[in-house]
């Protein structure tokens, strides 16, 4: 809407982006790059309002990304309180090669 618009381009807001781009780097120099993602949030005032969660490796050729978003409603009973609410979720898978997949490198070797 165009308040919520107006609202985001205010310049005393503050945006901060946070990226994990391997979160489990244990697992990942353990050889279990099924536990390996990327993770990525984003904060609006403090306030988180989206995120996703990349799981490149674990089914075989192609990426997971599961994604949410939020809208802050702020309360009316106080000036600086303010309420979530779900707008959008969901899953996607994308197709992709796994160069870390050793089926996928023999067979590109052979």
């Amino acid at each position: 809407t165009e308040a919520s618009t107006q609202e985001l381009s205010s310049k005393t807001d503050r945006v901060i982006i946070f990226v994990d781009p391997m979160d489990g780097t244990r697992e990942f120099v353990e050889g279990r790059i099924q536990n390996v993602q990327c993770l990525i949030g984003i904060t609006l005032n403090g306030m988180p309002v989206a995120g996703a969660v990349g799981m490149p490796m674990v089914h075989g050729n192609h990426i997971e990304i599961v994604y949410g978003l939020l809208s802050l409603e702020r309360n009316e009973s106080e000036s600086e309180s303010f309420t979530a609410v779900p707008l959008l979720s969901g899953v996607k898978f994308f197709d992709a090669i796994n160069a870390l997949d050793i089926h996928w490198v023999n067979e590109c070797a052979s």
